[in-house]
């Protein structure tokens, strides 16, 4: 018997209390999407114009490249990078606030277990990112190792 076979369907059961933390939670959780959707948008418009500005200075020094210049088309690569791994956990995030809101005032089981697994895919996407994270630090240290001993024998 699996962790979802049930022969009778359950009933939200929320009281008061986890009510009012469940809406207190979407709440913040609204205000922390929306805020990071802004605080994006500023830094991919800086993005933008710091590779425009790059290409011009480029283009106005008759070839001459300083040294350490990043390549605008690579700055552009980081960017969409970036987009990719920071709208996901945005987009759950403000699907867990409104669904959860909706689910909890209409007392609509799907609309709130439709809001827990938005919240769960956001966590879950993150703690891959972490290990994919520490996996690339270890990575880094071990080759840091082996080109610090390589270059002493």
């Amino acid at each position: 018997m699996g962790l979802f076979d049930h022969e009778e369907k359950p009933v939200l059961q929320v009281d008061e209390h986890a009510r009012y933390y469940l809406l207190q939670t979407a709440r913040w959780t609204k205000f922390l999407a929306i805020t990071a959707i802004v605080l994006f948008s500023i830094m991919l418009m800086f993005i933008v114009v710091t590779v425009l500005f790059l290409s011009g200075a480029e283009g106005s020094a008759a070839g001459y490249q300083t040294q350490g210049q990043m390549n605008p088309m690579l700055s552009i690569a980081f960017a969409l990078i970036a987009l990719v791994l920071y709208v996901y956990p945005i987009y759950t995030l403000l699907k867990f606030s409104g669904l959860v809101k909706a689910g909890i005032e209409a007392e609509d089981q799907e609309q709130f277990n439709d809001a827990l697994k938005n919240l769960f895919r956001m966590f879950r996407f993150l703690g891959v990112m972490v290990i994919i994270t520490i996996i690339f630090y270890v990575l880094a240290f071990l080759f840091g190792v082996a080109i610090g001993v390589g270059s002493s024998v």
